[in-house]
Protein backbone atom coordinates (compact mmCIF):
# COMPACT_ATOMS: atom_id res chain seq x y z
CA UNK A 1 0.00 0.00 0.00
CA UNK A 2 2.78 2.42 0.93
CA UNK A 3 4.65 1.58 -2.29
CA UNK A 4 1.52 2.35 -4.34
CA UNK A 5 1.17 5.72 -2.58
CA UNK A 6 4.82 6.54 -3.26
CA UNK A 7 4.43 5.62 -6.96
CA UNK A 8 1.32 7.78 -7.30
CA UNK A 9 3.03 10.73 -5.63
CA UNK A 10 6.10 10.41 -7.87
CA UNK A 11 3.89 10.12 -10.98
CA UNK A 12 1.95 13.24 -9.93
CA UNK A 13 5.16 15.21 -9.33
CA UNK A 14 6.50 14.05 -12.68
CA UNK A 15 3.34 15.22 -14.47
CA UNK A 16 3.45 18.59 -12.71
CA UNK A 17 7.06 19.16 -13.70
CA UNK A 18 6.32 17.99 -17.26
CA UNK A 19 3.38 20.40 -17.57
CA UNK A 20 5.57 23.23 -16.31
CA UNK A 21 8.37 22.44 -18.77
CA UNK A 22 5.97 22.11 -21.72
CA UNK A 23 4.27 25.38 -20.77
CA UNK A 24 7.60 27.23 -20.69
CA UNK A 25 8.69 25.71 -23.99
CA UNK A 26 5.34 26.46 -25.63
CA UNK A 27 5.70 30.11 -24.66
CA UNK A 28 9.08 30.27 -26.37
CA UNK A 29 8.80 27.78 -29.24
CA UNK A 30 5.88 25.66 -30.39
CA UNK A 31 8.23 23.28 -32.18
CA UNK A 32 10.14 22.46 -29.00
CA UNK A 33 6.96 21.78 -27.03
CA UNK A 34 5.61 19.47 -29.73
CA UNK A 35 8.93 17.61 -29.84
CA UNK A 36 8.88 17.15 -26.06
CA UNK A 37 5.30 15.88 -26.14
CA UNK A 38 6.11 13.40 -28.91
CA UNK A 39 9.19 12.20 -27.02
CA UNK A 40 7.26 11.73 -23.79
CA UNK A 41 4.40 9.94 -25.53
CA UNK A 42 6.95 7.66 -27.19
CA UNK A 43 8.63 6.88 -23.86
CA UNK A 44 5.28 6.09 -22.23
CA UNK A 45 4.36 3.86 -25.19
CA UNK A 46 7.65 1.95 -24.87
CA UNK A 47 7.16 1.47 -21.13
CA UNK A 48 3.61 0.25 -21.73
CA UNK A 49 4.66 -2.18 -24.46
CA UNK A 50 7.59 -3.55 -22.50
CA UNK A 51 9.03 -6.67 -24.16
CA UNK A 52 6.36 -6.35 -26.86
CA UNK A 53 8.14 -3.30 -28.30
CA UNK A 54 9.78 -5.61 -30.87
CA UNK A 55 6.50 -5.32 -32.78
CA UNK A 56 7.42 -1.74 -33.74
CA UNK A 57 10.81 -2.85 -35.05
CA UNK A 58 9.07 -5.28 -37.39
CA UNK A 59 6.26 -2.87 -38.26
CA UNK A 60 7.70 0.61 -38.84
CA UNK A 61 10.42 0.27 -41.54
CA UNK A 62 8.52 -2.13 -43.85
CA UNK A 63 5.35 -0.03 -43.72
CA UNK A 64 7.18 3.28 -44.15
CA UNK A 65 9.17 1.85 -47.06
CA UNK A 66 5.90 1.23 -48.90
CA UNK A 67 4.24 4.56 -48.06
CA UNK A 68 5.34 7.81 -49.77
CA UNK A 69 6.44 10.23 -47.06
CA UNK A 70 5.91 13.99 -47.35
CA UNK A 71 8.61 16.59 -47.87
CA UNK A 72 11.98 16.30 -46.14
CA UNK A 73 10.83 13.43 -43.93
CA UNK A 74 11.45 11.09 -46.86
CA UNK A 75 15.15 12.05 -46.75
CA UNK A 76 15.52 11.19 -43.04
CA UNK A 77 15.93 7.67 -41.58
CA UNK A 78 12.98 8.21 -39.24
CA UNK A 79 11.96 4.54 -39.00
CA UNK A 80 15.55 3.41 -38.47
CA UNK A 81 16.09 5.99 -35.71
CA UNK A 82 12.95 4.87 -33.89
CA UNK A 83 14.07 1.25 -34.16
CA UNK A 84 17.50 2.19 -32.78
CA UNK A 85 15.85 3.72 -29.70
CA UNK A 86 13.68 0.62 -29.27
CA UNK A 87 16.76 -1.61 -29.57
CA UNK A 88 18.47 0.37 -26.78
CA UNK A 89 15.39 -0.19 -24.62
CA UNK A 90 15.45 -3.89 -25.53
CA UNK A 91 19.12 -4.11 -24.49
CA UNK A 92 18.21 -2.47 -21.17
CA UNK A 93 15.51 -5.10 -20.60
CA UNK A 94 18.04 -7.80 -21.58
CA UNK A 95 20.46 -6.52 -18.94
CA UNK A 96 17.66 -6.77 -16.36
CA UNK A 97 16.86 -10.32 -17.53
CA UNK A 98 13.39 -9.70 -19.00
CA UNK A 99 14.21 -10.66 -22.61
CA UNK A 100 16.77 -12.70 -24.50
CA UNK A 101 18.63 -12.56 -27.81
CA UNK A 102 18.85 -15.10 -30.61
CA UNK A 103 20.88 -14.50 -33.75
CA UNK A 104 19.25 -15.55 -37.01
CA UNK A 105 22.04 -15.93 -39.55
CA UNK A 106 21.99 -15.76 -43.33
CA UNK A 107 25.64 -16.03 -44.27
CA UNK A 108 25.89 -14.21 -47.61
CA UNK A 109 23.54 -11.38 -46.66
CA UNK A 110 25.23 -10.91 -43.29
CA UNK A 111 28.63 -10.75 -45.00
CA UNK A 112 27.40 -8.19 -47.53
CA UNK A 113 25.97 -5.96 -44.79
CA UNK A 114 29.22 -6.29 -42.83
CA UNK A 115 31.34 -5.47 -45.88
CA UNK A 116 29.23 -2.39 -46.66
CA UNK A 117 29.52 -1.15 -43.07
CA UNK A 118 33.28 -1.76 -43.03
CA UNK A 119 33.74 -0.01 -46.37
CA UNK A 120 31.75 3.02 -45.18
CA UNK A 121 33.92 3.13 -42.05
CA UNK A 122 37.07 3.03 -44.20
CA UNK A 123 35.62 5.82 -46.36
CA UNK A 124 35.08 8.00 -43.29
CA UNK A 125 38.60 7.31 -42.02
CA UNK A 126 40.12 8.22 -45.40
CA UNK A 127 37.87 11.26 -45.93
CA UNK A 128 36.73 12.58 -42.53
CA UNK A 129 33.92 15.13 -42.52
CA UNK A 130 32.41 17.31 -39.83
CA UNK A 131 29.04 16.15 -38.58
CA UNK A 132 26.97 17.53 -35.76
CA UNK A 133 27.51 14.46 -33.56
CA UNK A 134 31.27 14.28 -34.24
CA UNK A 135 32.28 17.94 -34.16
CA UNK A 136 32.22 21.10 -36.26
CA UNK A 137 35.77 22.27 -36.94
CA UNK A 138 36.76 20.73 -40.28
CA UNK A 139 37.42 21.67 -43.88
CA UNK A 140 34.69 19.36 -45.17
CA UNK A 141 31.11 19.01 -43.98
CA UNK A 142 28.28 16.59 -44.77
CA UNK A 143 28.25 12.88 -44.24
CA UNK A 144 24.56 12.10 -43.74
CA UNK A 145 25.29 8.88 -45.61
CA UNK A 146 27.33 7.68 -42.63
CA UNK A 147 24.34 8.26 -40.35
CA UNK A 148 22.14 6.28 -42.75
CA UNK A 149 24.69 3.45 -42.71
CA UNK A 150 24.83 3.34 -38.90
CA UNK A 151 21.08 3.33 -38.26
CA UNK A 152 20.32 0.97 -41.17
CA UNK A 153 22.91 -1.54 -39.93
CA UNK A 154 21.57 -1.25 -36.38
CA UNK A 155 18.07 -1.96 -37.70
CA UNK A 156 19.32 -5.00 -39.62
CA UNK A 157 20.98 -6.30 -36.44
CA UNK A 158 17.82 -5.61 -34.41
CA UNK A 159 15.68 -7.71 -36.74
CA UNK A 160 18.31 -10.47 -36.66
CA UNK A 161 18.50 -10.84 -32.87
CA UNK A 162 14.82 -10.75 -31.82
CA UNK A 163 13.69 -14.32 -31.05
CA UNK A 164 10.17 -14.17 -32.49
CA UNK A 165 8.13 -17.18 -33.54
CA UNK A 166 6.41 -17.98 -36.83
CA UNK A 167 2.96 -17.13 -35.44
CA UNK A 168 4.16 -13.82 -34.02
CA UNK A 169 5.72 -12.80 -37.33
CA UNK A 170 2.55 -13.80 -39.18
CA UNK A 171 0.29 -11.72 -36.91
CA UNK A 172 2.52 -8.65 -36.99
CA UNK A 173 2.91 -8.59 -40.76
CA UNK A 174 -0.78 -9.15 -41.40
CA UNK A 175 -1.39 -6.06 -39.31
CA UNK A 176 1.34 -4.33 -41.35
CA UNK A 177 -0.55 -5.21 -44.56
CA UNK A 178 -3.76 -3.72 -43.13
CA UNK A 179 -1.98 -0.55 -42.02
CA UNK A 180 -0.28 -0.13 -45.41
CA UNK A 181 -3.48 -0.59 -47.38
CA UNK A 182 -5.37 1.73 -45.02
CA UNK A 183 -2.80 4.50 -45.36
CA UNK A 184 -2.76 3.98 -49.13
CA UNK A 185 -6.54 4.41 -49.37
CA UNK A 186 -6.44 7.43 -47.05
CA UNK A 187 -3.65 9.02 -49.13
CA UNK A 188 -5.58 8.56 -52.38
CA UNK A 189 -8.78 9.99 -50.85
CA UNK A 190 -6.99 13.01 -49.38
CA UNK A 191 -5.13 13.61 -52.63
CA UNK A 192 -8.32 13.55 -54.68
CA UNK A 193 -10.11 15.64 -52.06
CA UNK A 194 -7.43 18.30 -52.51
CA UNK A 195 -8.15 18.56 -56.25
CA UNK A 196 -9.93 21.78 -57.09
CA UNK A 197 -11.38 22.75 -60.43
CA UNK A 198 -14.10 21.98 -62.92
CA UNK A 199 -14.83 19.05 -65.15
CA UNK A 200 -11.98 19.54 -67.62
CA UNK A 201 -10.11 16.22 -67.76
CA UNK A 202 -6.72 17.84 -68.44
CA UNK A 203 -6.98 20.20 -65.48
CA UNK A 204 -8.18 17.39 -63.23
CA UNK A 205 -5.29 15.13 -64.29
CA UNK A 206 -2.69 17.87 -63.80
CA UNK A 207 -4.14 18.72 -60.39
CA UNK A 208 -4.08 15.06 -59.33
CA UNK A 209 -0.49 14.73 -60.53
CA UNK A 210 0.55 17.72 -58.43
CA UNK A 211 -0.79 16.02 -55.30
CA UNK A 212 0.52 12.76 -53.84
CA UNK A 213 -2.07 10.71 -55.75
CA UNK A 214 0.55 9.77 -58.31
CA UNK A 215 2.70 8.31 -55.53
CA UNK A 216 -0.02 6.34 -53.74
CA UNK A 217 -1.64 5.03 -56.93
CA UNK A 218 1.10 2.47 -57.80
CA UNK A 219 0.67 0.89 -54.39
CA UNK A 220 -3.07 0.64 -55.03
CA UNK A 221 -2.53 -1.15 -58.35
CA UNK A 222 -0.01 -3.45 -56.71
CA UNK A 223 -2.45 -4.37 -53.91
CA UNK A 224 -5.21 -5.17 -56.41
CA UNK A 225 -2.93 -7.42 -58.47
CA UNK A 226 -1.65 -9.26 -55.39
CA UNK A 227 -5.17 -10.04 -54.22
CA UNK A 228 -6.72 -10.93 -57.58
CA UNK A 229 -3.87 -11.79 -59.96
CA UNK A 230 -4.01 -11.71 -63.76
CA UNK A 231 -5.92 -14.88 -64.58
CA UNK A 232 -9.21 -14.08 -62.78
CA UNK A 233 -9.53 -10.74 -64.60
CA UNK A 234 -13.30 -11.26 -64.88
CA UNK A 235 -13.55 -10.61 -61.14
CA UNK A 236 -12.11 -7.16 -61.74
CA UNK A 237 -14.21 -6.52 -64.86
CA UNK A 238 -17.46 -7.58 -63.18
CA UNK A 239 -16.83 -5.58 -60.01
CA UNK A 240 -17.33 -1.81 -60.48
CA UNK A 241 -15.34 -0.98 -57.35
CA UNK A 242 -12.30 -3.01 -58.37
CA UNK A 243 -12.54 -1.76 -61.95
CA UNK A 244 -12.56 1.86 -60.78
CA UNK A 245 -9.65 1.09 -58.44
CA UNK A 246 -7.57 -0.42 -61.27
CA UNK A 247 -8.30 2.50 -63.59
CA UNK A 248 -7.48 5.13 -60.96
CA UNK A 249 -4.29 3.32 -59.91
CA UNK A 250 -2.83 2.90 -63.38
CA UNK A 251 -3.88 6.39 -64.43
CA UNK A 252 -2.20 7.71 -61.30
CA UNK A 253 1.08 6.17 -62.45
CA UNK A 254 0.74 7.89 -65.82
CA UNK A 255 -0.47 11.24 -64.44
CA UNK A 256 2.58 11.47 -62.18
CA UNK A 257 4.85 12.06 -65.18
CA UNK A 258 7.68 10.09 -63.57
CA UNK A 259 9.17 7.69 -66.08
CA UNK A 260 11.20 5.91 -63.42
CA UNK A 261 7.99 5.19 -61.46
CA UNK A 262 6.48 3.60 -64.56
CA UNK A 263 9.60 1.50 -65.23
CA UNK A 264 10.07 0.37 -61.62
CA UNK A 265 6.40 -0.62 -61.34
CA UNK A 266 6.74 -2.59 -64.58
CA UNK A 267 9.62 -4.55 -63.03
CA UNK A 268 7.61 -5.17 -59.85
CA UNK A 269 4.55 -6.39 -61.77
CA UNK A 270 6.77 -8.58 -63.97
CA UNK A 271 8.40 -10.14 -60.89
CA UNK A 272 4.97 -10.67 -59.33
CA UNK A 273 3.72 -12.40 -62.48
CA UNK A 274 6.74 -14.72 -62.38
CA UNK A 275 6.05 -15.64 -58.78
CA UNK A 276 2.36 -16.21 -59.53
CA UNK A 277 3.29 -18.04 -62.78
CA UNK A 278 1.14 -15.70 -64.84
CA UNK A 279 3.90 -14.21 -66.98
CA UNK A 280 2.34 -15.36 -70.26
CA UNK A 281 -0.94 -13.64 -69.36
CA UNK A 282 0.99 -10.49 -68.43
CA UNK A 283 2.83 -10.54 -71.78
CA UNK A 284 -0.42 -10.84 -73.70
CA UNK A 285 -2.04 -8.03 -71.74
CA UNK A 286 1.10 -5.91 -72.17
CA UNK A 287 1.15 -6.45 -75.92
CA UNK A 288 -2.55 -5.62 -76.12
CA UNK A 289 -2.03 -2.43 -74.10
CA UNK A 290 0.98 -1.44 -76.21
CA UNK A 291 -1.00 -2.05 -79.41
CA UNK A 292 -3.81 0.12 -78.06
CA UNK A 293 -1.36 2.91 -77.24
CA UNK A 294 0.13 2.72 -80.74
CA UNK A 295 -3.37 2.92 -82.23
CA UNK A 296 -4.21 5.98 -80.12
CA UNK A 297 -0.88 7.51 -81.10
CA UNK A 298 -1.58 6.97 -84.79
CA UNK A 299 -4.97 8.64 -84.38
CA UNK A 300 -3.37 11.64 -82.63
CA UNK A 301 -5.16 11.00 -79.35
CA UNK A 302 -1.96 10.68 -77.30
CA UNK A 303 -0.94 14.24 -78.22
CA UNK A 304 -4.15 15.49 -76.60
CA UNK A 305 -3.45 13.71 -73.31
CA UNK A 306 -2.18 15.52 -70.16
CA UNK A 307 1.49 16.42 -69.78
CA UNK A 308 2.29 13.67 -67.25
CA UNK A 309 0.76 10.90 -69.36
CA UNK A 310 2.68 11.93 -72.48
CA UNK A 311 5.90 12.24 -70.49
CA UNK A 312 5.52 8.67 -69.16
CA UNK A 313 4.60 7.28 -72.58
CA UNK A 314 7.67 8.90 -74.14
CA UNK A 315 9.71 5.85 -73.09
CA UNK A 316 7.57 3.59 -75.30
CA UNK A 317 9.03 3.26 -78.83
CA UNK A 318 6.85 4.40 -81.69
CA UNK A 319 4.55 6.60 -79.60
CA UNK A 320 4.12 10.14 -80.92
CA UNK A 321 3.81 12.85 -78.28
CA UNK A 322 3.59 16.63 -78.48
CA UNK A 323 6.69 18.41 -79.73
CA UNK A 324 7.18 20.57 -76.64
CA UNK A 325 6.87 17.55 -74.31
CA UNK A 326 9.26 15.55 -76.51
CA UNK A 327 11.70 18.45 -76.29
CA UNK A 328 11.33 18.54 -72.50
CA UNK A 329 12.01 14.82 -72.09
CA UNK A 330 14.98 14.87 -74.47
CA UNK A 331 16.42 17.91 -72.70
CA UNK A 332 16.04 16.16 -69.32
CA UNK A 333 17.86 13.07 -70.62
CA UNK A 334 20.63 15.00 -72.37
CA UNK A 335 21.06 17.21 -69.29
CA UNK A 336 21.87 14.11 -67.24
CA UNK A 337 24.02 12.41 -69.89
CA UNK A 338 26.16 15.52 -70.25
CA UNK A 339 26.92 15.53 -66.51
CA UNK A 340 27.69 11.82 -66.59
CA UNK A 341 30.23 12.41 -69.36
CA UNK A 342 31.86 15.07 -67.19
CA UNK A 343 32.04 12.66 -64.26
CA UNK A 344 33.59 9.80 -66.23
CA UNK A 345 36.23 12.05 -67.84
CA UNK A 346 39.16 12.22 -65.44
CA UNK A 347 40.45 15.40 -67.11
CA UNK A 348 37.56 17.41 -65.62
CA UNK A 349 38.64 16.69 -62.07
CA UNK A 350 35.17 16.25 -60.60
CA UNK A 351 36.16 12.80 -59.28
CA UNK A 352 39.62 12.43 -57.77
CA UNK A 353 39.75 8.73 -56.91
CA UNK A 354 37.84 6.42 -59.24
CA UNK A 355 38.94 3.26 -57.45
CA UNK A 356 38.09 3.96 -53.80
CA UNK A 357 35.96 7.09 -54.08
CA UNK A 358 36.19 10.62 -52.70
CA UNK A 359 34.03 10.13 -49.61
CA UNK A 360 30.98 12.18 -48.70
CA UNK A 361 32.46 15.52 -47.75
CA UNK A 362 31.73 18.94 -49.25
CA UNK A 363 34.15 21.84 -49.07
CA UNK A 364 32.94 24.53 -46.67
CA UNK A 365 34.51 27.33 -48.76
CA UNK A 366 32.90 26.11 -51.98
CA UNK A 367 29.45 25.75 -50.41
CA UNK A 368 29.76 29.26 -48.98
CA UNK A 369 30.60 30.71 -52.40
CA UNK A 370 27.83 28.82 -54.15
CA UNK A 371 25.28 29.84 -51.52
CA UNK A 372 26.26 33.48 -51.95
CA UNK A 373 25.94 33.17 -55.73
CA UNK A 374 22.50 31.61 -55.38
CA UNK A 375 21.33 34.38 -53.04
CA UNK A 376 22.59 37.08 -55.42
CA UNK A 377 20.89 35.42 -58.40
CA UNK A 378 24.10 35.09 -60.39
CA UNK A 379 23.50 31.35 -60.79
CA UNK A 380 20.52 29.01 -60.77
CA UNK A 381 20.10 25.97 -58.58
CA UNK A 382 19.57 23.79 -61.67
CA UNK A 383 22.92 24.66 -63.24
CA UNK A 384 24.88 21.57 -64.22
CA UNK A 385 28.07 23.06 -62.83
CA UNK A 386 26.52 23.35 -59.38
CA UNK A 387 25.27 19.76 -59.36
CA UNK A 388 28.58 18.44 -60.68
CA UNK A 389 30.62 20.25 -58.04
CA UNK A 390 28.35 19.09 -55.23
CA UNK A 391 28.26 15.49 -56.48
CA UNK A 392 24.53 15.45 -57.26
CA UNK A 393 24.72 13.34 -60.41
CA UNK A 394 21.09 12.15 -60.64
CA UNK A 395 22.36 8.60 -61.06
CA UNK A 396 23.13 5.95 -58.47
CA UNK A 397 25.76 4.50 -60.80
CA UNK A 398 27.77 7.73 -61.07
CA UNK A 399 27.15 8.71 -57.45
CA UNK A 400 28.56 5.37 -56.27
CA UNK A 401 31.70 5.86 -58.37
CA UNK A 402 32.18 9.40 -57.07
CA UNK A 403 31.60 8.66 -53.39
CA UNK A 404 32.76 5.02 -53.03
CA UNK A 405 34.67 4.31 -56.25
CA UNK A 406 34.39 1.31 -58.51
CA UNK A 407 34.96 -0.96 -55.51
CA UNK A 408 31.94 0.49 -53.74
CA UNK A 409 29.87 0.23 -56.92
CA UNK A 410 30.70 -3.49 -57.16
CA UNK A 411 29.73 -4.05 -53.51
CA UNK A 412 26.42 -2.20 -53.92
CA UNK A 413 25.66 -4.04 -57.16
CA UNK A 414 26.35 -7.43 -55.54
CA UNK A 415 24.04 -6.49 -52.67
CA UNK A 416 21.25 -5.58 -55.09
CA UNK A 417 21.83 -8.78 -57.09
CA UNK A 418 21.74 -11.02 -54.03
CA UNK A 419 18.68 -9.16 -52.76
CA UNK A 420 16.80 -9.90 -55.99
CA UNK A 421 17.80 -13.58 -55.80
CA UNK A 422 16.62 -13.84 -52.19
CA UNK A 423 13.44 -11.96 -53.09
CA UNK A 424 12.40 -14.68 -55.55
CA UNK A 425 13.64 -17.38 -53.18
CA UNK A 426 11.49 -16.11 -50.31
CA UNK A 427 8.34 -15.32 -52.30
CA UNK A 428 8.30 -18.63 -54.16
CA UNK A 429 9.27 -20.62 -51.07
CA UNK A 430 6.44 -19.15 -48.99
CA UNK A 431 3.76 -19.85 -51.61
CA UNK A 432 0.83 -21.62 -50.02
CA UNK A 433 1.76 -20.51 -46.48
CA UNK A 434 0.34 -17.80 -44.24
CA UNK A 435 3.37 -15.58 -44.88
CA UNK A 436 2.87 -15.59 -48.66
CA UNK A 437 0.69 -12.47 -48.76
CA UNK A 438 2.98 -10.40 -46.46
CA UNK A 439 6.00 -11.48 -48.52
CA UNK A 440 4.34 -10.18 -51.69
CA UNK A 441 3.60 -6.86 -50.00
CA UNK A 442 6.89 -6.21 -48.23
CA UNK A 443 9.53 -8.24 -50.14
CA UNK A 444 8.56 -8.30 -53.81
CA UNK A 445 8.61 -4.47 -54.27
CA UNK A 446 12.38 -4.82 -53.97
CA UNK A 447 12.30 -5.72 -57.69
CA UNK A 448 11.83 -2.02 -58.50
CA UNK A 449 14.60 -0.74 -56.22
CA UNK A 450 17.56 -1.35 -58.60
CA UNK A 451 15.72 0.70 -61.25
CA UNK A 452 15.25 3.58 -58.82
CA UNK A 453 18.93 3.46 -57.92
CA UNK A 454 20.76 2.84 -61.20
CA UNK A 455 18.39 4.45 -63.73
CA UNK A 456 16.79 7.23 -61.69
CA UNK A 457 18.35 9.82 -59.39
CA UNK A 458 19.76 7.20 -57.04
CA UNK A 459 21.72 8.16 -53.92
CA UNK A 460 23.55 6.24 -51.21
CA UNK A 461 20.77 6.97 -48.65
CA UNK A 462 18.32 5.34 -51.10
CA UNK A 463 20.53 2.26 -51.08
CA UNK A 464 20.47 2.09 -47.27
CA UNK A 465 16.70 2.62 -47.34
CA UNK A 466 16.46 -0.80 -49.04
CA UNK A 467 17.74 -2.43 -45.83
CA UNK A 468 14.07 -2.51 -44.77
CA UNK A 469 13.45 -4.97 -47.62
CA UNK A 470 16.64 -6.96 -46.95
CA UNK A 471 15.92 -7.36 -43.24
CA UNK A 472 12.31 -8.36 -43.93
CA UNK A 473 13.24 -11.00 -46.51
CA UNK A 474 15.93 -12.34 -44.17
CA UNK A 475 13.36 -12.58 -41.37
CA UNK A 476 10.86 -14.42 -43.57
CA UNK A 477 13.56 -16.76 -44.88
CA UNK A 478 14.95 -17.64 -41.45
CA UNK A 479 11.50 -18.17 -39.90
CA UNK A 480 10.47 -20.38 -42.83
CA UNK A 481 13.76 -22.28 -42.57
CA UNK A 482 13.14 -22.96 -38.88
CA UNK A 483 9.69 -24.32 -39.73
CA UNK A 484 11.08 -26.51 -42.52
CA UNK A 485 9.13 -24.60 -45.17
CA UNK A 486 12.29 -23.50 -47.03
CA UNK A 487 15.27 -25.84 -47.36
CA UNK A 488 18.66 -24.12 -47.95
CA UNK A 489 20.19 -24.79 -51.36
CA UNK A 490 23.37 -26.36 -50.01
CA UNK A 491 21.72 -28.48 -47.35
CA UNK A 492 21.13 -32.11 -48.22
CA UNK A 493 17.44 -32.91 -47.86
CA UNK A 494 16.73 -36.19 -46.15
CA UNK A 495 14.69 -38.55 -48.33
CA UNK A 496 11.41 -39.79 -46.82
CA UNK A 497 9.46 -42.48 -48.72
CA UNK A 498 6.14 -41.35 -50.13
CA UNK A 499 4.15 -43.97 -48.23
CA UNK A 500 5.50 -42.60 -44.94
CA UNK A 501 4.86 -38.99 -45.99
CA UNK A 502 1.22 -39.78 -46.84
CA UNK A 503 0.41 -42.32 -44.08
CA UNK A 504 2.92 -41.48 -41.38
CA UNK A 505 0.36 -41.41 -38.58
CA UNK A 506 -1.11 -44.78 -39.54
CA UNK A 507 2.24 -46.61 -39.78
CA UNK A 508 2.98 -46.70 -36.07
CA UNK A 509 5.03 -49.61 -34.66
CA UNK A 510 3.00 -52.37 -33.03
CA UNK A 511 2.80 -52.51 -29.31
Amino acid sequence: MQNAVVKNVLAALFLVVLCFVIGVQAAESATSSVAIIIAMVGMVALLWLGPRCWVLIYLLPPVMSMIPLPGKIAELPVAYLVCSVILCYWILMWIMGYVRFKWRGLLVMDLLVLVVAGYMLASYIRHPVSMAIFGYDAEFVGGKEYIWCIVATVYYVAVSIIPSTYDQVRKVFYWAVRVTVGVCILGIVLSLAGVRGGVDVTELADAAANTRFGMFAPLGAYCIYILYGMNPMMKVLTSPGLLIGCILSFLGILFSGWREVLMSNCFVIAALSLVKREFSVLVLLGLAAYGGILFLSAEGVVKQMPFGVQRCLSVAPGVEIARDIRSDTEHSSEWRKEMWRWALDSRNGYIKDYTWGDGFGQSVDYLRRETTALMRGTMRFGDQEFFANTGTWHSGYITSIHRLGYVGLVIISLTYLYGVIMMFRVCTGLKGTELYLPSLFFVLPYAGQPTHFFVSAGTIPKFFATYAFLATMKLFYCVAREQGIIIPWFQRKRYVPQVIREHGDELQPGS
